[in-house]
């Protein structure tokens, strides 16, 4: 594999989609804001690239902290 996304594409872990790991990447960075910012969270959420609120935390964010 000579392109980056194919790279990860064969690092990922047995039933783990590059949309998953997208996913993970986002949350762990909204968590470091939400942490260590004031920012609100629909500011977090854009930050990380999801630009409708509601998503972020109703699917993602709940879904991904369990």
């Amino acid at each position: 594999c000579k392109t980056k996304l194919c790279q990860l594409a064969s690092s990922l872990g047995p039933g783990q989609t590059i949309n998953n790991m997208i996913a993970q990447k986002r949350m762990q960075q909204a968590k470091v804001l939400l942490r260590n910012t004031d920012l609100p969270i629909a500011e977090v959420a854009e930050r990380v690239g999801i630009s409708n609120y509601n998503y972020f935390f109703t699917f993602c964010f709940c879904k991904c902290r369990g």
